[in-house]
């Protein structure tokens, strides 16, 4: 009857048809979590997990509620990521297109003008004029050699030795590290509350939470907590051997172990975090400002300078 309601009132073709598939097959007796199986592209691991710990429980409305909260909160977290990593690269695309526009339609007009003081041109302003005689006539060149590092980059990027360059330099970058980690915790701690709350055995946790961290350093790292899972140690104490995770989310694993409520610790340390990447994601921004104020003023300070000094030095000649 679920899947009859939701069907009937998504707005999205496509999941329509799905949910009409799933019920079809729950009707011909397939559990649920089965019957997701057939749809990778659409429900996660983690999805089915833990729709197959709540048939398990016998408590499916418990484990989907899990689910949802723990969705809308990794979305507003990616949503958080993604706007701290769009507004630099808008800000320097403007900034590299003004000064583009500044090269290609402003700089010509002035050639004529300098040629006719009949002064020798100081070396900015040659340069100036010979980049802006470049991305005239050869621009094309330009545009072949951008098009060619950036496929090479991509290529790099998504090769095996590419992945873990790209990951272990987020890890290491003074103001981007410190985001990363903190949005790694959260996560971490996040999607572990939510599986193991729902009953998922720690050891199916820790390799599905690996699967979602979207950083194979901090993938690598959780496979190793596994393994020593796996030889008999503690899970707090497993983490403190990886030299990797913060003291706060050890700490309160610990608690939880000893305690018995390891799930209402990690989500307390998951809250925490959270905030953390908030307060990171600002940082990041207030640091990005005044650094790209910079790049713009000085490349527009340069060719105005480079401009203005043959003009300069023709009114201190006839001083």
């Amino acid at each position: 009857k679920v899947l009859d309601i939701q069907s009937k009132q998504t707005s999205s073709k496509k999941l329509r048809l799905v949910t009409d598939d799933l019920k079809k097959k729950v009707e011909s007796g397939l559990p649920l979590s089965t019957a997701m199986d057939s749809y990778p592209g659409i429900f996660s691991t983690l999805y089915i997990s833990m729709v197959k710990s709540g048939e398990g429980s016998g408590n499916m409305g418990n484990s989907l509620l899990k689910m949802a909260s723990f969705l809308e909160r990794d979305a507003e977290l990616r949503r958080k990521i993604r706007s701290a990593m769009n507004y630099p690269i808008i800000v320097l695309t403007a900034c590299v297109a003004i000064v583009l526009a500044l090269f290609i339609f402003v700089l010509p007009q002035f050639v004529g003008f300098l040629t006719q003081l009949n002064v020798p041109l100081p070396a900015p302003t040659k340069i100036t004029i010979a980049m802006s005689n470049f991305l005239v006539h050869r621009w094309y060149i330009l545009i072949g050699v951008i098009v060619a590092a950036f496929l090479a980059a991509r290529t790099f990027l998504r090769s095996p030795r590419g992945i873990l360059w790209k990951d272990t330099t987020a890890l290491k970058m003074p103001v981007i590290g410190p985001l990363v980690l903190k949005t790694s915790m959260a996560r971490f701690t996040d999607t572990l509350s939510t599986l193991f709350g729902a009953g998922v055995p720690l050891i199916q946790c820790l390799e599905m939470v690996g699967g979602t961290m979207g950083n194979t350093v901090v993938a690598a790292t959780i496979g190793r907590v596994i393994e020593s899972i796996k030889a008999g140690a503690a899970l707090s104490a497993a983490m403190t051997e990886t030299q990797f995770f913060t003291p706060m989310v050890i700490q309160m694993t610990a608690v939880g172990e000893e305690s018995g409520s390891l799930e209402a610790m990690l989500g307390k340390v998951a809250a925490f975090y959270q905030v953390e990447v908030d307060s990171a994601t600002e940082n990041l921004t207030n640091a990005i400002n005044p650094i790209l104020m910079l790049v713009v003023g000085g490349m527009i300070g340069w060719v105005l300078i480079s401009l203005y000094l043959p003009v300069f030095q023709m009114a201190g000649g006839i001083s």
